[in-house]
Parts: C-alpha cells; sequence; structure tokens
C-alpha cells in the first residue's frame, strides 16, 4: 500500500476540512509520521512509539537496504522536523511467513523525535470493541487536489468486526486482525445493484460466481454491518469516517480508552466484503478503480483492514485484550 498514497475514500458526508481538524484535535496525533524511502520511492504512515523509534507497516519497507535513505517526517502546527533513519527492523516472523497479522516494522531514528510524546501502549484493553470510538490517523493524499497541502487526515472506524482469528496458529498466539466495513451515511441504506462488483470480483479477486445461498448470506451480513455500523456512528455524533486506501498503510488504528487515544493497531490493507480471509489488496488499479466509482456502491462492499498489537481472549465470559510485547521485542 505505498508507493502510490492513495489514502482513502470519504464518506460523501463530510469536507476535506473536517478530515484534517480530526487529526488536529488531540495531542496524540502529533506522534503520527510520514516514512519517504528515497531508495525506493515508498510513502507510508508511520507513529512514534519510543522518542526515537516508529512503528509501521513491513511490508513498505522490507525492501530497504540502506536505511538512511529513509526520512521519517512530523508536522506540528505548521511546523515540520524530518528525522534519518539509521536501522529498519522486520518481525522476524514476517520475514519467515509473510502476513498481515504480523506486518510489523521497527525504524530507528538518528536522534530523538523532540516535542513530540510517544503514543500511549496500554498492557491491557478489557471489553467487547464494537461500538468503541476508534479512529485512523493517516499521511496520504493523493486522493485529493494536489494543491491541497496540509496532509494529515483523521476518521472514525465506526463498524468493528474480527476479520482473522488463528485460534490454531501457535506462531500468531491469539492475535487479532479487524476490519471496518465502509458503511453508508444514511440509514437503513439498501444501494443500487452492485453490477460492477462481478467485474471487480473476477478481474481483481478471481472469484466465481457466488452461490444463491451465499449470495443471501453475504446480503444478510452486509446489512447487519451497515445498520449495526450506522448506530454506531449516530452514537458518536457523525463524525468523518472512510475506507483506507493504498496509502495509508502503516498509519495508527487509536481506541478511547479511559479518556486518552490508545494505540490498538495499525491499517495494512483492504478487502472485498466476499473475499476469502486475507485475500487483501494493496492493489494501485484497484484503488484507481474505486476512487472512480460511486460511493453508493461501495458502501457495504468493502472494508478496512487492520492488524492489532493486542492478543484477544476471555476472562469470566468477558473479552480482555492484552498488548502482544513480543511484537515489539522481537523488531529491536
Amino acid at each position: 500500500m505505498c508507493g502510490h498514497t492513495f489514502a482513502m475514500m470519504s464518506d460523501g458526508a463530510h469536507d476535506m476540512k473536517d478530515y484534517v481538524n480530526l487529526a488536529k484535535s488531540d495531542p496524540s496525533f502529533n506522534a503520527v509520521g510520514q516514512i519517504y524511502d528515497q531508495s525506493t520511492g515508498a510513502m507510508q504512515t508511520c507513529v512514534l512509539i519510543r522518542q526515537n523509534t516508529v512503528l509501521t507497516a513491513a511490508h513498505g519497507v522490507i525492501h530497504n537496504k540502506n536505511p538512511e535513505k529513509i526520512t521519517v517526517t512530523f508536522d506540528i502546527d505548521e511546523n515540520r522536523a524530518s528525522y534519518r533513519g539509521i536501522s529498519v527492523d522486520i518481525d522476524p516472523r514476517y520475514l519467515n511467513s509473510p502476513h498481515e497479522m504480523i506486518d510489523f516494522a521497527l525504524i530507528t531514528l538518528e536522534k530523538d523525535v523532540e516535542g513530540i510524546t510517544p503514543v500511549i501502549l496500554q498492557d491491557e484493553i478489557n471489553g467487547t470493541l464494537e461500538g468503541r470510538e476508534i479512529l485512523c490517523v493517516t499521511y496520504g493524499n493523493k486522493d485529493i487536489d494536489p494543491m491541497f497541502k496540509v496532509k494529515r487526515r483523521a476518521f472514525y472506524l465506526p463498524e468493528i468486526s474480527t476479520y482473522y482469528y488463528p485460534t490454531n496458529t501457535p506462531d500468531f498466539s491469539e492475535s487479532v486482525a479487524l476490519s471496518s466495513l465502509f458503511i453508508a451515511p444514511q440509514k437503513n441504506f439498501r444501494g443500487p445493484e452492485p453490477s460492477i462488483f462481478e467485474k471487480i470480483l473476477g478481474f481483481f479477486f478471481g472469484r466465481k460466481q457466488l452461490s444463491d445461498d451465499d449470495e443471501e448470506f453475504l446480503e444478510a451480513e452486509i446489512y447487519q454491518r451497515l445498520d449495526e455500523g450506522y448506530a454506531t456512528w449516530e452514537k458518536m455524533g457523525k463524525p468523518p469516517f472512510a475506507l483506507a486506501l493504498p496509502g495509508s498503510s502503516g498509519a495508527p488504528v487509536f481506541i478511547k480508552h479511559k479518556n486518552s487515544w490508545v494505540l490498538l493497531g495499525m491499517i495494512t490493507s483492504f478487502a472485498h466484503l466476499a473475499s476469502p480471509l486475507f485475500e487483501v489488496h494493496t492493489d494501485k488499479n484497484l484503488a484507481d478503480l474505486i476512487l472512480s466509482t460511486p460511493r453508493e456502491t461501495l458502501y457495504g462492499h468493502f472494508q478496512t483492514v487492520f492488524t492489532t498489537l493486542y492478543k484477544k481472549s476471555l476472562r469470566q465470559g468477558k473479552e480482555v485484550y492484552t498488548l502482544d510485547k513480543t511484537i515489539l521485542e522481537k523488531s529491536r
């Protein structure tokens, strides 16, 4: 999801300034930076987790052979500060078996970042994530007018579902990937017949025509998730939301926890709702097609996919998300 920074498909209910203002609404978001790799031309988002270290998506920096060619830039009140990288550490598990679940990399900078506080890493988050305030902050901006100079934007992910939960995969423990369906800003939305998706599914996803039973099941899931997502969005006061596209790789996902924005995970990709698990896409051509497609035919069919830094478990019948510190330690 790098190189061509198509960041998002906006919700159609908000102006671009709403997304920019949301990214300025809390000091925690100042920890979000932009990566530029001069050796590959890759651009993506990152987040400061230690005073001299940023977390980002491994797939965007895995081909870097010279960390000093990487520049990380932060913006605060129109002031920009850039820092050179000195090392890139890919999660060893990703090197052994590239997988969206472990798409993590750490970049160590030449010196401490000044004037910015690293994000909060909570040891434990209790309770279900559904209905919670969750948002993404990204630097990608090629989906907007190039004259629009402000780059950092934020958007909510009002609908949250488990995308991948590898209970039988010891290497991943019980870490979890989540998805957020691109909902519609209308209650009880029932969009037009998505004939365009037959072409999208056939060309980009290589899927055969779904059976009548599968189509019925998928349609029921779409409507349920659309309605639940809309209810959450309405409860939040209808803030800006979006579908993440290539360019938002590495963008941090925050969750509101005890009145603070805590780092929950990181955007890795996007996927069609009918795709098999982890048939996710970082394809520029697909992003181009989505950006040129009417939103009404996109609602309820695509979802943002993000991996988390947490292991999911049950404690006394309640969900508990525990920080997987091995992700950070093994990437040193």
